[in-house]
């Protein structure tokens, strides 16, 4: 019971990954309006 099972270890990982992906995705569409504001 030491460690937690790999299926839980992969959602979890996934989960972590999404944060990232929406993170990163939502960091871009940041600069792109910042970006389209300077050059539009």
């Amino acid at each position: 019971m030491s460690a937690p099972p790999r299926s839980a270890m992969r959602a979890v990982s996934r989960e972590r990954m999404a944060l990232a992906a929406r993170r990163m995705i939502a960091a871009e569409a940041r600069l792109a309006r910042r970006f389209s504001g300077v050059f539009g």
